[in-house]
This record gives C-alpha cells, structure tokens and sequence, in this order.
C-alpha cells in the first residue's frame, strides 16, 4: 500500500496548493469580468498563449527533463544539482531569444499588440517560465509541502494585487498584467529562499554527458508541447481569425468552469509523474497503473457530468454582462478537459518509460485534426465549433495513445465500458445546448449520471470499501 500512499499523499498536498490557485482564479471571474471588458480580456488571454507556445520552444523543454532526472538522481545530490544548473542556463538562455524576438517585432510590427505591451510580455515570460521550472525541480525534490505553500502564497498575492489595482486604482489591463506577474514571481522566490538555491553553485561546470541526456530526453517533447498548445490554444486563434478579440475575450471565459475540473487533472498529473517514474522498475507495474488509471478515469466522468448538468447556474453567478453566454462553449470543454486527464495519466507512464517520440506523436496527430475541425466548425457555427472541435482534438490522442501505449507497458483497461460513459457525457452536452432549461431535461442529466455510477460499479465498491476500513 506504500505507493498508492504515497500517491495520495502528494495529490493532497499538491490540491491543497493548486487546488487553492485555481479556486481563487474561479472565484475572481465575477472581477475580471465587472472590470475588463472582452477585448481586454482577449488581449491578455492572446498574450498569455503566444508566451505558452514560445517556452517550451526556447527553454527545449529542459523543465520536464529537469523533473525526470532530479528523481532518477535521488541518491546523489550532486548530481541533482547539476540538473538545476544545466536547466536554469537554458532558461537564461530563452531569455536573452526574447528580448531579441521583441526588439525584431518592435522593428518589423509582426504583432503590434505584443509591441503594446513589450514589456508586461517579458515580464510574464520570465515570472512563468521561471515558476513551471521551480516548482518541477521542487517537485523532483520531493518538497511537495513547500510547492503547496508556494501556490497558496502566490495565489492571495494575485488576489490582493488584482483587487487593488482593478478595483482601487482602476488600471484595467495592466494591473492584470502586474497582479499575475507578481503572483508566479513571489512562487519562483518562495521555493527560491526555502530550497536555499544558491547551493546549487549556478555557475560551477556542468557535465557535458548529462546535459546530452537532458536534452534527448526533452527536445522530443518540444513537438508535444507545441502540439499540446495547438489542441488547447489554436481554437482561441481560429475564434480571432474568423470570429474577433470579443468574441475570443467571451469564449475564453468559458475555459473559467472547466478549471474547475482542469485543477484536479493538474494535481494529480504533478503527483503521478512522480509515482509512475518511482514505479517503473516494479514487477506489477501494470496492475499499479491499471488501478489508479480507473479510478482517476471514474473520478473525471462523474465531476465532469456533475458540472455539465450545473454549468448554466455556476455561469449564472460567475459571467457577469456580456459574458454570460460563454456557459454555451462549456459542456464541449468539460469533455475536452476528461480526454486531457486520461492523455495525461497515460503521458505520465510514456515519460516513466522515456518514451518522449511516442508522446509527441499521438498530440501531432491530435493537432492536425483540432486545428481541421476548428477552422470548419468556426466557420459553420462560431465558437461554439471551437469546443467542439477542442473536445474531439483530445478525444483522437487518447485513442492513439491507448493504442500506442501498449508497446510499453500493459495496462488492462475497460475501453467498451469507458466509451459508454464517454457517449453519456456528450449526450449531456448536447442536451444543455438545446437551451431548455425544464425539469426534464435535468432529470435526463441525473439519469446519466446514475449510469455513469453503476458502470463504475466496481470502482464505487472499491472507494467504499477503503472509506469503511479506513
């Protein structure tokens, strides 16, 4: 039981931090959406994206390699630190490509809203890059209580300078801007002071063969990553492209619940990496990795139905004016956030295996549809296909990598039963865009739900049966 202990021990602590991160962001939409208007809001969200797409690019990847290998070093610490010199000088590196890329731009206008806002971009490419490398080598460490602190930390910085500079100083934009930047600013000092980094001797040699090793660990991933980003982040493109800044600033907002469900996925991704690397080497790997996989897969159905059916009442609360009618772009997203968590569970295995191609490959192909179906979708029905098109993008890299990851490991999995469950999630979804709101319409999403439950069946008695026996 060591490991399924140690399992839950990090994705308690991991919730307590990401989770409250997430919470907070959810419950300050009401704020974002009184005080910035969609455009405003786009413009950000635009911003934030390219910067997503440009990190895993410029860093290579080195911040996954540098988890993998702080846990594969465990027992010498010298060498763990020289995987947070090798990683750091890459970050340092991406850099100085950015402060280049914007004095070019500043030039040659490729994009004048980044030109706009030049500088809140650095700013938030060195807070965000810096704060994913951090906390992966935190993580690596075993520091999970430090990397929950750090979240909770930066969390009510962001709270405290978003309310004050929206709200008291009315700065619109650019206190958002400065409210996120100290937020994962405050997280990269935190678990700076706390794991005593400058023991880490940044500017000691570094050994060449184990930078090779990084480095063909993480530069497959640099196509997954682009991938990924593509499969989350195109449909918000296609929607400027064909649809506005407003309408993206309204169907980005929609992406506000299905945090809600993307925070569980993020916690317990963090924490499973880490015990997938730890298990590898077990003889009963699979079984391990079967069990936990059907109980995650059980645990995002049933939140994921449960937000389906109350999806028009949280959006009731949280999208104020214009806003409201991203509740429509929901239900699809929700879906999109199931097939990401069950893609993750089974990408924390690829990486235990090193199996960085085979990960790659599944999210191109993934891609290449999303970005097909989007520019269709979009163009047939506005954002709302965007969802749509999002959802069956991570519906494909979960088939492909089921299928793929077979030549690794064994994990026996339900598929016929999954699929069901899967079909009952998008008959809710559908159910909701009919626009009728009448009693019986959620009375068919409580049914759903229920047969979600009993096609679990096994799961459920499992769960109550360690309730029982605490």
């Amino acid at each position: 039981m060591k490991r399924y202990k140690y399992l839950l021990k990090n994705v308690a602590l991991l919730t307590l931090g990401n989770f409250t991160t997430k919470l907070v962001s959810f419950f300050l939409v009401p704020l974002y959406t009184s005080y910035l208007s969609t455009e405003q809001y786009g413009v950000y969200d635009y911003i934030g994206s390219v910067i997503n797409l440009l990190i895993p690019i410029l860093t290579l990847e080195i911040t996954n390699a540098v988890l993998r290998f702080t846990v594969e070093k465990n027992v010498d610490p010298e060498e763990q630190q020289q995987v947070f010199r090798i990683g750091i000088r890459y970050l340092f590196y991406s850099a100085i490509v950015v402060l280049i890329l914007l004095m070019v731009n500043g030039f040659i206008q490729v994009s004048e809203l980044i030109h706009t806002y030049q500088l809140y971009f650095f700013l938030l490419y060195l807070s965000i890059s810096l704060n994913q490398f951090m906390l992966a080598y935190a993580r690596g460490m075993n520091c999970i209580i430090d990397v929950s602190a750090a979240g909770i930390m930066g969390a009510f910085v962001c709270v405290a300078l978003n309310i004050y500079f929206l709200v008291y100083r009315g700065l619109g934009l650019e206190g958002y801007f400065i409210a996120n930047i100290a937020g994962d600013t405050c997280i990269v000092l935190y678990i700076f002071i706390r794991m005593k980094i400058w023991r880490c001797k940044l500017f000691s040699p570094i050994s060449k063969k184990l930078r090779s090793q990084m480095l063909s660990y993480s530069i497959p991933l640099i196509l997954s990553s682009v991938s990924w980003w593509i499969n989350n982040l195109s449909d918000r493109y296609i929607v400027i492209w064909l649809c506005g800044a407003a309408a993206n600033g309204i169907y980005s907002v929609g992406y506000k619940i299905p945090q809600i469900l993307n925070a569980f996925q993020q916690v317990f991704y963090n924490a499973w990496v880490l015990s997938s690397i730890k298990e590898y080497n077990s003889k009963d790997r699979g079984y391990f990795y079967s069990i936990v996989y059907n109980l995650y897969n059980y645990g995002m159905i049933v939140l994921c139905s449960v937000l389906i059916i109350l999806s028009r009442f949280i959006a009731y609360i949280l999208y104020a004016k214009d806003f409201y009618v991203a509740w429509r772009y929901v239900p699809f997203l929700l879906i999109s956030i199931v097939f990401g968590a069950m893609c993750g569970a089974l990408n924390g295995v690829f990486y235990a295996c090193k199996a960085t191609r085979a990960a790659s490959r599944s999210v191109l192909i993934g891609a290449g549809i999303n970005t097909i179906l989007n520019i269709c979708l979009v163009k047939l029905i506005g954002p709302l296909g965007a969802s749509i098109a999002t959802a069956i993008g991570y519906a494909v890299v979960w088939m492909v990598r089921v299928k793929d990851i077979k030549r690794y490991v064994e994990i026996p999995l339900q598929l016929q039963r999954d699929i069901m469950a899967y079909g009952i999630l998008v008959i809710q979804a559908v159910l909701m865009l009919m626009d009728r709101d009448t009693i019986e319409v959620y009375g068919i999403q409580v049914i759903g739900l229920l047969i979600i439950v009993i096609l679990f069946r096994e799961e459920t008695k499992l769960i109550v049966r360690k309730i029982r026996n605490g």
